[in-house]
């Protein structure tokens, strides 16, 4: 039988192929390990989670062992586990797409609390918000735009990455750069 395991404290997660041999031999292991420790697997907290295999398939190792059926994904020790790279990449996503819901929420409060002295409360207004955000001098209330504030920070994050020798921005600039990077050198006119 051919699997790969994890062992934590008194769980432990078994990986193998789903078919009558392998479940054969875990029913047998079950069985000696119950005999030769005294402890028994307990059914009613044993998971079987389908990988590729048929429902009916599914149904019948569930039979065979008294396990329940599980869906993934799942969380095994605080670790998602998941088949594919679609929920890894449903996370990443939204993580990223995060500042930007936080940046519209946070400039509508602003917008709100300006015009009608409530966050919550939207008031109709003349001057556009782009208005507002002008320097005193050109009109405006001087006030930031969040969102060019929250680019202003990714720019600057990602222009000490790229000037960074430390260990973790070299591998990050190895992973999301094409090729070589060449610094560029720029000089300011005082």
């Amino acid at each position: 039988m051919a699997s790969s395991h994890i062992l934590y404290d008194d769980d432990f997660m078994l990986f193998c192929k789903g078919n009558s041999s392998n479940i054969k031999a875990l029913s047998t292991f079950f069985d000696r390990y119950a005999q030769i420790s005294g402890q028994v697997i307990n059914p009613l907290k044993s998971t079987i989670y389908g990988g590729s295999i048929s429902h009916q398939r599914l149904t019948h190792i569930v039979g065979s062992l008294g396990f329940s059926i599980g869906t993934m994904p799942f969380i095994y020790l605080g670790v998602p586990i998941f088949k594919g790279k679609q929920p890894l990449v449903n996370k990443i996503k939204l993580k990223l797409s995060f500042p930007v819901i936080l940046c519209i929420q946070l400039e509508r409060y602003m917008r709100n609390f300006l015009w009608s002295g409530d966050l919550e409360n939207k008031k109709l207004v003349t001057v556009s918000w782009s208005t507002v955000c002008t320097p005193v001098s050109e009109g405006g209330l001087g006030l930031r735009s969040i969102p060019k504030i929250n680019e202003a920070f990714i720019l600057k994050l990602c222009w000490d990455i790229l000037h960074s020798e430390d260990q973790w921005d070299t591998f990050l600039k190895s992973r999301v750069t094409r090729g070589p990077f060449m610094p560029v050198q720029i000089e300011e006119n005082m």
